[in-house]
């Protein structure tokens, strides 16, 4: 059985403009999506945020309890503490962390073989 391999997507949020942030993540999701793989966009809980407001402790558990379920990750540019934090996390869990799309397309392929 095959499934899609998911991709976390990291990068500023709030640092240097958040609606562009928001807009090259959720534009780099439908790149990833339309290639075959299932992103996770960590910058669609800004939907959350409006609604609720919570801390910037529970996004960052929020988004670390998720990058356990990806195989790699895509982190954008930009600077962001919180990514940095996300992408050494994914290096301790010894899965790749990818700095441009070409190199994640290269290198993973968009679907895995995974036991039923």
């Amino acid at each position: 059985m095959t499934r899609r391999t998911r991709v976390y997507i990291a990068g500023p949020y709030t640092q240097g403009g958040m609606d562009t942030n928001v807009y090259n993540a959720l534009r780099m999701w439908h790149v990833l999506w339309e290639a075959g793989y299932s992103p996770f966009c960590p910058h669609l809980s800004l939907l959350l945020h409006l609604h609720q407001t919570r801390p910037y402790a529970d996004w960052l558990d929020y988004d670390m309890d998720w990058l356990a379920c990806c195989d790699a990750m895509l982190r954008l540019e930009g600077e962001s503490s919180g990514a940095d934090k996300e992408a050494a996390a994914m290096a301790r869990m010894s899965r790749s962390v990818y700095t441009n799309v070409a190199d994640l397309f290269r290198e993973r392929p968009a679907t895995i073989e995974v036991e039923p």
